[in-house]
């Protein structure tokens, strides 16, 4: 079995010899290994390359996020992400006929970053090495990701420019995922397209404007009534504000809803 990281830019081919290999051949083959995930074995090796190659044994290659979400017991909607061997020189972790591999991750009952220990054993030599690898423990949540690069101005976001998608992240929580709320909101700091949003990179806009006349929604025991009253401040969503009846002078507070509404439980 050949275990590779793509985070160490590791190549499968380079844990199998060649031999007797044609002008062509060998480069073909490598290539061939290198973009190749599961057991290979001779007739897919000439089925997918042509070449007539002969392997001694049948050979696992899986890249190493591959590898931990087959192998390691975890939530169902949980993924490992970002998997890298820490060792600064080793590319690739090989599993020798004969040889066992048992795994080792003490805290993958919670999302995080996870320090997973591959233990091999030859039992027959009293043989065993480990080998160290790094990974982020990611949780499956959606999020709005721009489709396009949103800059930093004071206008509200547009859903229209937002499109919602399945990722994985070790922290979902923080992640703003309520298309039809994005007009209440403006990006505090530029964000790329295919970036996805998160709480900290918004900051609410004003619906109610100071001195601007505003819908008030009177409610009252399942009784519902509208007036209009002037706010005595801005406001935002959710945010309490004062507000005067222009005919009473009385003075009432409301909670903003949406855009020049307040609503007022009696």
């Amino acid at each position: 079995m050949v275990i590779f990281s793509k985070a160490k830019s590791a190549r499968p081919s380079e844990a199998f010899m060649f031999e007797g290999c044609k002008k062509g051949e060998e480069s073909k083959l490598k290539s061939f290994i290198n973009d190749f995930e599961g057991t290979l074995h001779t007739r897919l090796v000439k089925t997918e390359t042509g070449i007539n190659a002969k392997l001694k044994e049948n050979s696992k290659v899986f890249e190493l996020n591959s590898f931990l979400n087959l192998r390691v017991e975890k939530e169902k909607d949980w993924r490992f992400v970002s998997s890298k061997v820490t060792a600064q020189k080793e590319r690739l972790i090989i599993i020798q006929k004969g040889e066992n591999l048992s795994i080792n991750c003490d805290h993958c009952t919670h999302t995080g970053t996870k320090n997973i220990k591959l233990e091999i054993r030859n039992p027959i030599e009293s043989r065993y090495k480990y080998s160290w690898v790094q990974t982020d423990l990611a949780a499956k949540t959606e999020a709005l990701l721009p489709t396009r690069a949103i800059p930093v101005n004071n206008q509200a976001l547009t859903p229209r420019d937002f499109e919602r998608k399945v990722i994985y992240h070790t922290r979902p929580e923080q992640f703003f995922t309520q298309p039809e709320q994005l007009i209440f909101y403006k990006v505090n700091k530029p964000k790329s397209k295919g970036e996805a949003i998160k709480f900290q990179d918004l900051t609410p806009v004003n619906l109610v404007q100071m001195g601007q006349p505003a819908t008030v929604i009177l409610k009252n025991k399942g009784l519902r009534l509208e007036t209009t009253a002037i706010p005595g401040q801005s406001g935002r969503l959710g945010q309490q504000i004062r507000l005067k009846n222009p005919r009473t002078k009385k003075t009432i507070i409301g909670k903003v809803v949406h855009f020049n509404k307040v609503e007022v439980e009696l």
